[in-house]
């Protein structure tokens, strides 16, 4: 495992001592340059943290030993090296989104109705975000008409606040969440790709506003001359518009790609470009967002 110093523009390679992971993946690092992944461990795997000093080992599956963890998905680290990840409690049936700290300890902030029949959730994507707060967002399944939803989980001491974001409704705004991660910052906005009437999207909401920030044939200033966010073929509905999931930061700015074509000819290429949304306001995105 190796860690990129952008201001150098070097690689280190980061000792994982005294574990010795036969692979890697999810890998996320937090402020303080703690790296949080899933370990391949034999022929399981764990959760682990390196950085500090350290590499502990929070949890591990049962193909590792004896655990309650059938498997353990991609996972999300915030400030204080805690790690969220969705986890298959026993079989696969059986899920819950947990929160972990180094030493096993968990918060569990979500369960779906195979485990608790009360639950409103019947199904969680396998990843997630996590932020400095402890809040997690999510996309799920919902119980109800089993439409696909966005939600936010919040610990407040007593228990955990669940927020619903946006949900998927045939004639309303939101017509697909798409299977990408949503990001998440420490005010708790929660960012997701999605599709609307007009095609593929990047929305943002908090629970109380929901706001459209890009989306298919949306115009944007390239190095090339006016562009318009889309694909460059016959049917644009065909081929995705944005690649990966999209971050945010604590400003509120959201990072994105996405395929461009130039305005007003849609048979050329100008492959993909990385773009910042910037608030348009102070109020986070009261008055919607604008690319600089």
């Amino acid at each position: 495992m190796r860690r990129f110093d952008e201001q150098t523009s070097t690689s280190n390679l980061i000792s994982t001592l005294p574990l010795t992971p036969t692979s890697f993946g999810g890998h996320v690092i937090n402020d303080a340059g703690v790296i949080g992944y899933r370990a391949g461990l034999g022929s399981g795997s764990g959760l682990a943290s390196t950085g500090g000093g350290s590499s502990l080992l929070h949890i591990v599956d049962n193909n590792v030993q004896t655990s309650p963890y059938a498997f353990i998905y991609t996972p999300a680290m915030n400030a204080q090296r805690l790690i969220a990840c969705k986890v298959s409690i026993g079989d696969f049936d059986h899920n819950e989104i947990r929160s972990f700290a180094s030493n096993g300890d968990y918060t569990t902030l979500a369960v779906d109705s195979a485990t608790d029949s009360g639950s409103p959730f019947n199904r969680f994507d396998n990843g997630l975000a996590y932020n400095d707060a402890g809040q997690v967002a999510v996309v799920l399944r919902l119980e109800a008409g089993n439409a696909r939803a966005v939600y936010r989980f919040t610990p407040n001491g007593a228990g955990v606040d669940a927020v619903e974001i946006a949900r998927v409704e045939p004639g309303g705004t939101i017509r697909e969440i798409e299977s990408f991660a949503p990001a998440l910052n420490d005010n708790g906005l929660v960012v997701f790709r999605a599709r609307d009437a007009n095609g593929q999207a990047i929305y943002a909401g908090d629970g109380t506003r929901l706001v459209r920030v890009i989306g298919k044939e949306d115009a944007v200033a390239t190095d090339l001359g006016p562009g318009r966010i889309g694909q460059h073929i016959d049917d644009p509905s065909a081929w995705p518009i944005f690649s990966g999931a999209p971050a945010v930061n604590d400003a509120g700015a959201i990072a994105f790609i996405a395929g461009l074509h130039p305005d007003g000819d849609t048979q050329i290429e100008w492959g993909t470009g990385v773009f910042v949304a910037w608030p348009a306001d102070d109020a986070i995105f009261s008055d919607g967002f604008e690319l600089p």
